[in-house]
């Protein structure tokens, strides 16, 4: 059972539509997410940003 919220699967739902422009269910989504970094938790300075993310492959941002 995952511990995603209602508006976690309504962002991971909007988010996969933008990659392939295909609709998938929110019990179907055929891509993995992680969050990787989160300004309320990681702090909002880019320098922070860039350490977190660079060197992760394939990442969306939003």
């Amino acid at each position: 059972m995952s511990d995603d919220t209602k508006e976690d699967l309504n962002l991971k739902q909007g988010v996969q539509h933008w990659i392939d422009r295909a609709d998938y269910s929110t019990t179907n989504i055929p891509y993995k997410f992680e969050l990787i970094f989160r300004g309320t938790r990681d702090g909002f300075a880019p320098l922070t940003f860039w350490s977190i993310c660079h060197g992760h492959a394939r990442t969306v941002v939003v």
